[in-house]
């Protein structure tokens, strides 16, 4: 597979999709150098892969909200790429929603001329699975469980020509190269029809780099997996960390959590498409839910990511109050005054207190303080938005 004594292969860890929960096989991978001026090679260590139906759990699905989400926004219109080994064009989950096939290698366009690849099928179901409304491309980039780094940027490029707005990569390895963060750069920053590229964050467990989620204008996306012992998304043990991760999503391996991620992007830019992938992006970080350490951390980058609430946030939802927070003496209130609510169809449904022994709220949002200490107050509308009062007790 390599063609000159200069080019030294590295690898990854790709490994299988996990749609059913306990069909998981670590897989090991290892990783060289490559010169700026040497085409980089990609190795997918591929096992058994699981995948059947839309590629989303139900499980998923439901602790997400995506059935809340798709009542607005399916992908609908949207044009997005899975670039990979190629795929099974005539899987029931994706078929309908290929639009157009590209084999970087060839520059051919013919469906006869793409791999019939189990990790890219399964990465586009996933896609599907989220948006299931998207025009979707299969671009080939390689052959056999090997992908190539100038093939992937021809392959960009091609997406771009599509007008794709989000592109799924999940494969990387530990070299910058700056051609390869130039092609992205120019979808992400290009003046129209700006793409979000969603890559694989890696599946080291380590401390490190990897590319192409490693680069500043790339979406990078780590996996968890929902403990119901924990009762919430716990990043994957073997999930790569570092400075560069923006969020999490559902998957067994970080294969599996970017095309989820490309899949939510798609339903935002549906439900905006004047939005650029900045934009996108910013809102898909400020709407995460905060895991791990508090803030931001290299494990969970700023937590798991929120189809819903990125969707409210994209659409306008919101709820702004007066004052966010109060000081009161003990048996004295003070009133929860709301100043704005988006959309204007939108009210108040609840008030929440953290601790009703230090202040109690009732349900026009009368706050009184019941002994010293602090509590918060969330106040909740009833098409989900929220906002926080802080009230201090003396």
């Amino acid at each position: 597979m390599v063609k000159s004594k200069t080019k030294r292969l590295f690898c990854i860890l790709l490994c299988i999709l996990m749609l059913i929960p306990q069909s998981g096989t670590v897989c090991a991978a290892e990783s060289g150098k490559v010169s700026q001026s040497d085409t980089g090679e990609f190795e997918i260590h591929e096992g058994e892969v699981f995948a059947s139906g839309g590629g989303v759990s139900s499980g998923d699905r439901s602790n997400l909200k995506l059935n809340e989400v798709w009542k607005s926004a399916t992908g609908k219109g949207v044009n997005v790429a899975v670039i990979d080994g190629g795929a099974n064009l005539n899987d029931p989950a994706i078929k309908s929603r290929i639009k157009g096939v590209y084999n970087a290698k060839t520059g051919s366009t013919k469906r006869s001329d793409i791999s019939s690849d189990s990790h890219g099928t399964s990465c586009a179901k996933i896609l599907v699975g989220v948006a299931p409304k998207v025009n979707l491309y299969i671009i080939q980039a390689g052959k056999d469980g090997y992908i190539y780094s100038d093939q992937v940027e021809r392959g960009l490029a091609y997406a771009k020509s599509k007008k794709c707005r989000v592109i799924s990569m999940s494969f990387g390895g530990d070299t910058y190269s700056q051609s390869g963060y130039n092609a992205i750069n120019n979808l992400y920053t290009a003046s129209v029809n700006s793409g979000l590229v969603c890559a694989s964050g890696g599946n080291s467990g380590k401390r490190e780099y990897h590319y192409a989620a490693s680069y500043d204008n790339t979406l990078s996306v780590g996996a968890a997996k929902y403990d119901s012992g924990k009762k919430k998304y716990v990043v994957i043990p073997k999930g790569t960390y570092n400075d560069k991760m923006d969020v999490v999503a559902p998957g067994g391996t970080t294969s599996a959590a970017a095309p989820f991620a490309a899949g939510v992007a798609a339903l935002l830019f549906q439900a905006k498409p004047s939005m650029t992938a900045k934009e996108c992006r910013d809102i898909i970080n400020a709407t995460a839910k905060d895991l791990g350490a508090k803030g931001y951390d290299s494990h969970y980058g700023h937590g798991l990511i929120q189809p819903l609430e990125a969707l409210r946030k994209v659409k306008g939802y919101g709820i702004t109050l007066k004052q966010t927070k109060a000081v009161i003496k003990k048996g004295k209130s003070v009133m929860i005054k709301v100043k704005s609510i988006r959309p204007g169809s939108d009210r108040v449904k609840s008030y929440v207190s953290s601790n009703r022994s230090v202040a109690s709220v009732n349900s026009k949002g009368k706050v009184t303080g019941k002994k010293k200490g602090k509590a918060k107050i969330t106040v909740t509308t009833k098409k989900g938005s929220k906002a926080v009062f802080q009230v201090r007790v003396k």
